[in-house]
């Protein structure tokens, strides 16, 4: 409702200023020729900023008024209900009626925070009040944010004993995280102690999965995962386990729980002439893997 009257009073305010010498304030009391006094308003419209500080036990987020691209250092400011400032016997409005929910939230002018909840105030205050804000940061809270293209590839391993998986990962700048459906962007410490966050691409991330899942019918039946997975049965058949690694590998780089080099070298050991088959065309070599050689591989 406060929200409402202030952009009524907002619209008005032109007007008022033109018949100013009409428009009377109340100071105090009930309505009455004594208790009233002529208003005096300004045409400058009030901004707010934000001033951060941290000491050893709290992060303090003071509140600081702007009018003409300047701080307000009046002692003599009163912020009224309704979210009217009233600076120097001044009446004035702020340039945003939203500002009033910001104006409530901070009615003491400043809020204290434990600086044990610091990462949550980098990672959630502070983001929010930038977006509308300018706000003061000191070194020690700043936070960089990095847009960086994800780089997609795919690591295999075994599951449960008895599956071959598929987790799609990304990897962003030096940082990799596996895919997840809601992911978190990622916060990192610089050693000078600030932070960065690096924005994840949730939808590009979302495009690789899904370009995954078409890789084999059982995949479009386990939507509730963020990965992939098959039986070792179904991984030897039709030669699928090799064709989907040649596809893979011609747009994606793949990763194995250790390096798939190792394991070859150790299966050479297992299976004589393994290594050449690997390369070629030939449906032998799925058929002279046993179940065993496919764990090992993927273990």
């Amino acid at each position: 409702m406060q929200k409402y009257y202030l952009g009524q009073l907002k619209a008005l305010w032109p007007y008022l200023l033109s018949n100013h010498d009409r428009i009377y304030e109340l100071k105090e009391g009930n309505f009455s020729n004594k208790n009233i006094r002529p208003a005096r308003l300004s045409p400058d419209r009030v901004t707010l900023s934000f001033n951060v500080l941290e000491d050893k036990r709290f992060i303090t987020i003071s509140q600081q008024l702007i009018k003409n691209e300047k701080v307000i250092e009046s002692k003599n400011l009163e912020i009224l209900s309704g979210g009217i400032f009233l600076i120097d016997d001044l009446l004035h409005l702020p340039d945003n009626i939203d500002d009033l929910e910001v104006l409530l939230q901070f009615q003491h002018g400043f809020i204290k925070i434990p600086v044990t909840n610091k990462l949550s105030v980098i990672t959630n205050m502070i983001p929010v009040l930038q977006k509308k804000y300018e706000v003061h940061l000191p070194p020690s809270m700043q936070l960089k944010i990095i847009e960086a293209e994800p780089k997609p590839r795919v690591l295999m391993k075994e599951f449960n004993t008895q599956y071959l998986m598929l987790q799609p990962q990304f990897v962003y700048e030096e940082a990799t995280v596996d895919y997840e459906s809601n992911p978190q962007n990622i916060l990192q410490t610089l050693p000078d102690g600030s932070w960065q966050v690096i924005r994840r691409d949730a939808a590009k991330e979302k495009a690789f999965l899904e370009n995954i899942r078409l890789l084999h019918h059982q995949f479009e039946r386990q939507r509730q995962n963020d990965f992939v997975y098959l039986p070792f049965d179904d991984v030897m058949k039709n030669n699928w386990f090799i064709n989907i690694v040649r596809q893979l590998q011609e747009k994606y780089k793949m990763i194995c729980k250790n390096t798939i080099e190792e394991k070859i070298i150790e299966l050479q050991k297992r299976k004589k002439q393994i290594a050449n088959e690997l390369v070629t065309e030939d449906a032998g070599f799925v058929k002279k893997l046993s179940k065993d050689d496919i764990e090992f591989l993927f273990n």
